[in-house]
């Protein structure tokens, strides 16, 4: 009978973080891989390879959020400020081109009529006269929504952002110092075997106390919401799913809330017994807000993604809102017999 292949098996959080600091990542990656594939010669450069490359990322970003949550607390407000600061330097550059000369004979030329149909930002540089072109680009991911949204639009939509993102920010500075979490067993790539099938599917990040039989499934995204849609679609038995498209050009797939309550939290509980408390979580390390098309999950009677999910009834995590991640992950493990 051939041998199962195991995921890579850490005794707590304090060892998690010990393996992904920067110069022991690599050696951390090399081991995953090797456990996974054992027959393979060559090792992928972890830093850029695909799917690999969040094992390099992700895991690291995780590790130091469980061990050590008040450094990572201030990282992330440093960060978000640096956001904020970013989108008022956007607001006041599109307002200062909405308001003009140059606008009024940008929108009459041929240029813009060729922008307004333009494929991607490089094809609308391409058109711009050299003081138009100076000034969009500062706006940078704006520019794509020009193609179908108003000046006017964007202006406000970055405002809202800009807003959310600094109530955030001030919310997370208000938070009451968090612990780190320390007892929990931590399983990467913890591989759920079906019958049949050769190849099992695997929780990117299992936590776990065996004894009091609780787990908590995170599911790692290097995701960020400008990249993505979502929508609700019938699979091939005829259920009704909620699927993420990848922009541009990758392939289709459940939503990752779907994903892991769907799939990964049905398999885990049938190994693990009845009995056993199993949570689940995604979390995307390196998205800030939460205002785009990922969290709005179209509600569908025949969907439960929102079931098991206290307040805010999702169980999606951004930077922002590691606190809220954290504090679940806590109760779990932390409360009381």
């Amino acid at each position: 009978m051939k041998k199962k292949k195991a995921g890579l098996h850490l005794e707590d959080c304090g060892q998690f973080f010990e393996r992904t600091r920067p110069d022991q990542i690599d050696d951390l990656c090399k081991d995953i891989y090797k456990k996974l594939h054992p027959q393979s010669g060559r090792l992928p450069d972890f830093s850029k390879d695909g799917e690999y490359a969040s094992w390099y990322y992700s895991l690291p970003d995780l590790a130091q959020l469980l061990h050590d949550p008040e450094t990572y607390r201030k990282k992330t407000i440093k960060e978000a400020l640096e956001l904020v600061e970013a989108l008022d330097r956007k607001i006041k550059a599109l307002e200062d081109f909405s308001s003009s000369k140059e606008l009024k004979k940008f929108t009459a030329s041929k240029a813009y009529a060729e922008m307004m149909s333009s494929p991607d930002t490089k094809a609308i540089n391409k058109v711009l006269d050299p003081a138009s072109s100076s000034a969009l680009t500062s706006l940078e991911e704006s520019l794509s929504i020009l193609k179908k949204e108003t000046l006017k639009k964007i202006t406000e939509g970055l405002k809202k952002q800009r807003a959310d993102l600094f109530d955030a920010k001030s919310e997370l500075e208000e938070e009451e110092l968090s612990h780190p979490l320390a007892n929990a067993a931590v399983d990467i790539e913890y591989p759920l075997y079906e019958e049949g099938k050769k190849d099992p599917q695997r929780i990117d990040v299992l936590l776990s106390d065996p004894l009091r039989k609780r787990y908590a499934i995170i599911e790692l995204k290097q995701w960020t919401e400008d990249s993505i849609v979502t929508s609700i679609s019938e699979n091939e038995d005829g259920d009704r799913e909620c699927i993420v498209s990848i922009v541009p050009g990758k392939k289709s797939q459940p939503h990752p809330a779907v994903k892991v309550r769907e799939f990964y939290k049905k398999k885990l509980a049938a190994e693990k017994g009845e009995d056993a408390i199993i949570r689940c979580f995604v979390y995307l390390h390196n998205q800030m807000y939460k205002d785009g098309q990922l969290f709005q999950v179209p509600k569908d009677p025949k969907l439960s993604i929102y079931d098991d999910c206290p307040w805010p009834n999702n169980i999606l995590y951004t930077r922002l809102w590691h606190g809220s991640l954290l504090k679940r992950l806590t109760d779990l493990f932390d409360e009381a017999e």
